[in-house]
Parts: structure tokens; sequence; C-alpha cells
């Protein structure tokens, strides 16, 4: 389970790293489109997944390990980045082509980056000290909270 959320998370650093390697080096309106709609999808990815944890998942995790807010210093992890999230989230919706401006996307994702990457880190740190749970509720647990995952993003 926390080798899969490891996984994820991990796609989730390198698709920000690879807009942040890019940013800099495009000039052409389809190229800045491109990744200002791919910083979008990036946004509504994460905030997928999130949400998901958030709404399911933690409480789940919470109930398996018999531990009410064992998940809580995650979750408030979560409220820590939303600022940046959210500003990046706003800057790929909002900035015409026209207007892009690197050096601003760039600052975004410096602010954002480091808390996030921390939180994530930290979050597979919490599911690796969860060794006295039973093995099997706690693969049940995680198959549920990709099973809403997957549902969602096929309804979407």
């Amino acid at each position: 389970m926390a080798t899969d959320m490891a996984h994820a998370h991990n796609t989730f650093l390198r698709s920000l790293n690879s807009i942040y390697h890019q940013a800099p080096h495009i000039s052409s309106p389809n190229d800045i489109s491109d990744i200002l709609f791919y910083g979008h999808c990036w946004h509504d990815t994460v905030e997928h997944h999130r949400h998901h944890e958030e709404t399911g998942f933690f409480p789940d995790i919470e109930k398996t390990a018999k531990t009410p807010g064992l998940m809580e210093r995650n979750m408030e992890q979560h409220h820590t980045f939303h600022p940046g999230f959210y500003a990046f989230r706003d800057y790929c919706l909002q900035m015409k082509v026209e207007d892009y401006d690197e050096m601003a996307l760039m600052k975004i994702l410096d602010d954002l980056s480091h808390i996030l990457r921390q939180h994530l880190a930290e979050e597979v740190e919490t599911l690796l000290e969860l060794e006295y749970c039973d093995e099997s509720k706690l693969k049940k647990a995680y198959g549920d909270f990709e099973a809403r995952i997957i549902a969602r993003a096929d309804s979407a």
C-alpha cells in the first residue's frame, strides 16, 4: 500500500518537475497553451487524489488502525499546500497565452513544490508505520480508495 502510494506521489512530483523544467524554454503560443493546459490537468489529478484521501481513504485507515486522528497531520498538511496549489491552478486557468510569464509560474512552483514534496513523503512514512494493522484490511482500504478514484474519473 505504501509503495503504491509512493508511486502515485512520484508521478505527481515528476509531472510537476516537467512543468518547472519546460516553463522557461517555451515561447510559441501553442506550447504556452499546452503547458497551461497540462498544468491544469495536473492540478485536477492531484485535487481528485486529495479529495478521495480526505473523504474516504484517511477515515478508512483510521478505522482500520483503530486510531482516531491518525491521519490528522497528513490532512493538516493538505491545508499547508493549498495556497500554492490553488495559485498554480488559477495561473493555469486564468493566464492568457500572450501574457505568459515563465518567471511568475516558476515562482509559484518554487513556493508549492517544497511544501508538497514534504507532505507526499511524510504521508508515505505514515502509511509505512501501519505495520501493526491487519494487512488484508489495509489492502481493502487502499483498494476501495483506488476504486473510488477510478469510478469518479470514469464519470468525469
